[in-house]
């Protein structure tokens, strides 16, 4: 407001000026160009706009936590946390019920814990990604996971809703391979694909990364993507970058989902939590085609 001194964040009116977001890591992800970095960078000038500033917290060691939690309850004006923070629920409750002001995960969604989220739509998208490999005709299709499932449940969720719908057998043991952005990891499981009954014909695969690694894989194996196997990423990370302008995926806007917690964050804290969902689009490219024969 018009004329009044802001001391150490908190103006006259006792008002915080400050959104704490609190991070895993800070540097790295707030000036990254592909994921966080469009999508905290967004959430900044949403505040901005309304007079806010955001400002990063490391909260990833215990003494990092503690400190914040010293923080009185109500010198932020609200706060935001990175959905990486998800491992730490007794961290993220203690934070919701200390501090006033609204409070949002953004990239992730715990329930119970009476704050906002925002996040992409993951189950409609991974659905929607893999009703476009049934409607190519393909019956016999595995999943490539994050290494930690509970990262994002929802995927595989999509997945499952999609198989069932066409009335497709869900995915079974073994039709689905958790795998580090690794080379080595997404080699192994599509060796193990290879040898399943029947053979899959397609991958979906949880992001772009593992994506474009498996691509890789298959193709130092003699494989033709999509010939032999079609394959499908998400997140639309691998072209950004310039590793993946060829690949089939859902396009994630990030700087959309900044921009929407900016708005959740300049409501007032008692109002009802909001559970939001951006939706991600299918892009078709070259590494999906129907199966042959």
């Amino acid at each position: 407001m018009k004329g009044e001194q802001v001391t150490h964040g908190i103006s006259d009116s006792g008002r915080g000026r400050f959104v704490a977001t609190l991070l895993p890591e800070s540097e790295g992800l707030v000036n990254g160009r592909v994921y966080y970095g469009p999508m905290l960078r967004a959430m900044s000038e949403g505040l901005a706009e309304a007079g806010l500033i955001m400002r990063p917290i490391q909260c990833l060691h215990e003494y990092q936590k503690h400190h914040f939690l010293q923080t009185p309850p109500g010198f932020y004006a609200g706060t935001a946390i990175l959905g990486p923070l998800y491992v730490f629920r007794g961290f993220v409750e203690a934070v919701v019920s200390y501090f006033e002001g609204p409070k949002v995960m953004l990239d992730h969604h715990l329930e119970g814990l009476g704050m906002s989220s925002v996040r992409e739509d993951a189950l409609g998208g991974m659905r929607t990604v893999t009703e476009h490999l049934v409607s190519l005709g393909h019956r016999s299709l595995a999943y490539v996971d994050l290494s930690d499932p509970q990262a994002n449940p929802w995927k595989r969720g999509g997945v499952e809703a999609a198989l069932s719908a066409a009335g497709l057998q869900p995915l079974g043991r073994g039709w689905a391979a958790g795998c580090r952005e690794k080379k080595g990891d997404c080699a192994a499981a599509l060796e193990w694909f290879l040898g399943l009954e029947p053979r899959p014909t397609a991958v979906v695969c949880c992001d772009d990364i593992r994506a474009a690694l498996l691509i890789e894989a298959a193709r130092e194996r003699g494989l033709d993507v999509p010939g032999d196997l079609s394959v499908t990423g998400y997140g639309e990370s691998a072209a950004r970058t310039g590793r993946g302008e060829f690949l089939t995926t859902m396009v994630v806007e990030p700087a959309r989902m900044g921009s929407v917690a900016a708005e959740l964050l300049q409501r007032g804290g008692d109002q009802d939590p909001v559970a939001a969902l951006v939706e991600p689009r299918l892009v078709v490219r070259q590494t999906t085609a129907a199966p042959r024969g």
